[in-house]
Protein backbone atom coordinates (compact mmCIF):
# COMPACT_ATOMS: atom_id res chain seq x y z
CA UNK A 1 0.00 0.00 0.00
CA UNK A 2 1.40 3.51 -0.74
CA UNK A 3 0.30 6.72 1.36
CA UNK A 4 -0.65 10.06 -0.34
CA UNK A 5 -0.29 12.42 2.37
CA UNK A 6 -1.94 15.27 0.52
CA UNK A 7 -5.65 13.10 0.22
CA UNK A 8 -4.48 11.31 3.07
CA UNK A 9 -5.71 8.01 1.86
CA UNK A 10 -4.09 4.59 0.74
CA UNK A 11 -3.63 3.03 -2.56
CA UNK A 12 -2.64 -0.39 -3.52
CA UNK A 13 -1.37 0.16 -6.76
CA UNK A 14 -0.18 4.03 -7.54
CA UNK A 15 2.22 5.97 -5.95
CA UNK A 16 2.71 9.86 -5.58
CA UNK A 17 5.92 9.03 -7.24
CA UNK A 18 4.17 8.31 -11.04
CA UNK A 19 2.53 11.89 -11.02
CA UNK A 20 3.81 14.95 -12.00
CA UNK A 21 1.38 16.99 -9.46
CA UNK A 22 0.76 14.58 -6.86
CA UNK A 23 -0.27 16.62 -4.39
CA UNK A 24 -3.52 17.96 -7.10
CA UNK A 25 -4.96 14.70 -7.51
CA UNK A 26 -8.51 14.30 -6.61
CA UNK A 27 -9.35 11.45 -3.77
CA UNK A 28 -11.86 10.00 -6.21
CA UNK A 29 -9.90 9.89 -9.59
CA UNK A 30 -6.93 8.22 -7.56
CA UNK A 31 -9.35 5.68 -6.73
CA UNK A 32 -10.98 4.90 -10.12
CA UNK A 33 -7.57 4.35 -11.40
CA UNK A 34 -6.50 2.04 -8.45
CA UNK A 35 -9.16 -0.64 -9.32
CA UNK A 36 -8.71 0.28 -12.86
CA UNK A 37 -5.16 -1.09 -12.40
CA UNK A 38 -6.17 -4.44 -10.35
CA UNK A 39 -8.79 -5.41 -13.03
CA UNK A 40 -6.48 -4.70 -15.74
CA UNK A 41 -3.90 -7.37 -14.15
CA UNK A 42 -0.79 -5.66 -15.70
CA UNK A 43 1.07 -2.28 -14.72
CA UNK A 44 -0.13 0.95 -16.13
CA UNK A 45 1.54 3.64 -17.04
CA UNK A 46 0.49 7.46 -16.03
CA UNK A 47 1.56 10.05 -19.11
CA UNK A 48 -0.71 12.78 -18.17
CA UNK A 49 -2.47 13.88 -14.60
CA UNK A 50 -2.55 17.76 -13.64
CA UNK A 51 -1.53 20.58 -15.73
CA UNK A 52 -0.70 24.13 -15.09
CA UNK A 53 -1.05 27.43 -16.97
CA UNK A 54 2.87 26.53 -18.29
CA UNK A 55 1.66 22.86 -19.09
CA UNK A 56 -1.10 23.52 -21.07
CA UNK A 57 0.93 26.38 -23.33
CA UNK A 58 3.73 23.93 -24.17
CA UNK A 59 1.07 21.55 -25.00
CA UNK A 60 -0.87 23.77 -27.09
CA UNK A 61 1.95 26.54 -28.19
CA UNK A 62 -0.18 27.80 -30.89
CA UNK A 63 -2.82 29.32 -28.08
CA UNK A 64 -3.21 31.64 -25.34
CA UNK A 65 -4.16 30.99 -21.97
CA UNK A 66 -7.23 32.93 -23.21
CA UNK A 67 -8.36 31.09 -26.22
CA UNK A 68 -6.75 27.36 -24.60
CA UNK A 69 -9.50 24.96 -24.84
CA UNK A 70 -11.45 23.92 -21.42
CA UNK A 71 -9.47 20.61 -19.97
CA UNK A 72 -10.33 18.52 -17.11
CA UNK A 73 -6.55 18.46 -16.91
CA UNK A 74 -5.76 21.61 -16.61
CA UNK A 75 -5.48 23.15 -12.91
CA UNK A 76 -5.87 27.11 -13.22
CA UNK A 77 -3.17 29.35 -12.15
CA UNK A 78 0.20 29.46 -11.92
CA UNK A 79 1.26 27.52 -8.67
CA UNK A 80 0.20 23.98 -7.39
CA UNK A 81 0.59 25.23 -3.78
CA UNK A 82 -3.15 26.74 -4.63
CA UNK A 83 -4.69 23.99 -6.33
CA UNK A 84 -4.67 21.07 -4.14
CA UNK A 85 -6.90 18.03 -5.27
CA UNK A 86 -8.41 20.03 -7.90
CA UNK A 87 -7.27 17.43 -10.67
CA UNK A 88 -9.89 14.91 -11.78
CA UNK A 89 -8.29 13.71 -14.82
CA UNK A 90 -5.56 11.10 -16.55
CA UNK A 91 -4.05 9.65 -19.30
CA UNK A 92 -3.19 6.48 -18.85
CA UNK A 93 -1.71 3.76 -21.23
CA UNK A 94 -0.27 -0.08 -20.34
CA UNK A 95 3.34 0.01 -18.76
CA UNK A 96 5.82 -0.67 -21.60
CA UNK A 97 5.35 1.01 -24.45
CA UNK A 98 8.46 0.88 -27.57
CA UNK A 99 9.09 -2.39 -25.00
CA UNK A 100 6.70 -4.88 -25.14
CA UNK A 101 5.76 -6.33 -28.88
CA UNK A 102 3.08 -4.14 -30.71
CA UNK A 103 0.86 -6.98 -30.74
CA UNK A 104 1.06 -7.43 -26.91
CA UNK A 105 1.29 -3.65 -25.81
CA UNK A 106 -1.88 -3.12 -28.32
CA UNK A 107 -3.95 -6.05 -26.72
CA UNK A 108 -3.62 -4.28 -23.17
CA UNK A 109 -5.12 -1.01 -24.85
CA UNK A 110 -8.35 -3.34 -25.42
CA UNK A 111 -8.14 -4.73 -22.03
CA UNK A 112 -7.36 -1.24 -20.56
CA UNK A 113 -10.06 0.27 -22.99
CA UNK A 114 -12.39 -2.26 -21.51
CA UNK A 115 -11.84 -2.41 -17.99
CA UNK A 116 -12.66 1.44 -17.75
CA UNK A 117 -15.95 0.97 -20.21
CA UNK A 118 -16.75 -1.93 -17.31
CA UNK A 119 -15.83 0.23 -14.24
CA UNK A 120 -17.75 3.34 -15.47
CA UNK A 121 -20.66 1.89 -15.73
CA UNK A 122 -21.09 0.20 -12.33
CA UNK A 123 -22.52 2.29 -9.50
CA UNK A 124 -19.11 2.94 -7.57
CA UNK A 125 -17.67 5.27 -10.11
CA UNK A 126 -21.08 6.89 -11.58
CA UNK A 127 -19.46 10.50 -12.61
CA UNK A 128 -16.20 9.02 -14.48
CA UNK A 129 -15.73 9.48 -18.40
CA UNK A 130 -13.82 7.96 -20.38
CA UNK A 131 -12.35 8.90 -23.75
CA UNK A 132 -10.69 6.24 -25.74
CA UNK A 133 -7.80 7.63 -27.85
CA UNK A 134 -5.07 6.75 -30.33
CA UNK A 135 -2.46 6.40 -27.74
CA UNK A 136 -4.39 6.14 -24.11
CA UNK A 137 -7.11 6.29 -22.51
CA UNK A 138 -8.65 9.30 -20.74
CA UNK A 139 -10.26 9.11 -17.42
CA UNK A 140 -11.86 12.23 -15.72
CA UNK A 141 -14.01 12.74 -13.05
CA UNK A 142 -14.03 16.40 -13.53
CA UNK A 143 -18.27 16.65 -13.94
CA UNK A 144 -18.68 20.49 -12.85
CA UNK A 145 -16.71 21.88 -16.22
CA UNK A 146 -17.63 18.61 -18.55
CA UNK A 147 -21.10 17.12 -17.93
CA UNK A 148 -23.26 19.21 -20.05
CA UNK A 149 -20.28 19.22 -23.19
CA UNK A 150 -20.08 15.17 -23.84
CA UNK A 151 -21.39 12.07 -22.83
CA UNK A 152 -19.76 9.42 -20.45
CA UNK A 153 -17.98 7.49 -23.51
CA UNK A 154 -15.75 9.61 -26.44
CA UNK A 155 -13.37 8.56 -28.39
CA UNK A 156 -10.29 11.81 -29.06
CA UNK A 157 -6.88 11.74 -30.58
CA UNK A 158 -3.84 12.17 -28.54
CA UNK A 159 -1.85 14.96 -28.62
Amino acid sequence: MYHWEWQDIELEFWTPREFKYPEMMAVVQLRFMDELRRRCGFPLHNNGDGRLDRDMLRIYPELTLATMPDSAHWVRGPSPENRVRDCQANDIEPEGRGILPDAEFNRRMGILAQKALELKNEDSFPDVGVELADRHVHVDTFVDRVRARRPWYWVGKSR
